[in-house]
């Protein structure tokens, strides 16, 4: 599979893969505080308390926490052999990476990388803790990488790999699903290769 942008990695490492787990309805009226790296949703009323959502870049004092995001979700999305790649990815081949936090804690989190001379985004890595699911921060937090590929320049098309786990929530938010391979990253994990039809 083709790398990211960071240093030397052995080949064969999926700089692309990902899940979105994350469904379900609105959490509340937000008010949106956009920067370049940062997306602070302010005034989200849940079960009757004020929360904070904040999506900003990765730093690497993250990497355990994000780690610990693909161990909640393994084995029900994710195959144990995974959690080696995403480290890879993480340390080597990630390009724009982002974690959500839900009133200061990582919950969520996932990256971008860009392919075909930069023409291509790549929706890559995206997890969310199973008990942040289906409050819609995955929503949220692709609708925050979808705008900042749009901000790019030069983008054509976006594109996605999944499993059949999160095929769905993919179509839902119009993805087109383009191939299927079976037991593609793992036995019983069939790779969903998916492009973005609401490009423009």
């Amino acid at each position: 599979m083709p790398s990211g942008s960071g240093g030397p990695c052995p080949n064969g490492v999926s700089t692309d893969r990902f899940e979105v787990v994350a469904t379900g309805t609105d959490i509340g009226t937000m008010e949106y505080i956009i920067s370049e790296s940062c997306l602070l949703l302010s005034k989200s009323v849940m079960g009757g308390m004020d929360r904070h959502i904040v999506i900003r870049e990765y730093e690497p004092a993250d990497k355990e926490a994000v780690l610990s995001l693909i161990r909640a979700n393994t084995p029900e999305y994710f195959a144990p052999e995974e959690e080696a790649d995403l480290s890879r990815y993480l340390d080597c081949e990630r390009e724009w990476f982002y974690v959500l936090l839900f009133d200061g804690k990582i919950v969520g989190c996932g990256g971008i990388n860009l392919a075909d001379e930069r023409t291509t985004g790549k929706i890559s890595w995206d997890i969310l803790h199973p008990e942040y699911q289906g409050r819609s921060l995955g929503t949220r937090l692709l609708g925050f990488r979808i705008e900042k590929l749009g901000s790019l320049g030069g983008i054509r098309r976006i594109t996605v790999r999944t499993s059949q786990l999160a095929f769905g929530f993919y179509r839902k938010q119009g993805f087109v699903l383009k191939e299927v391979k079976k037991d593609y990253w793992a036995e019983g994990f069939d790779l969903y290769a998916m492009e973005y039809g609401g490009w423009k």
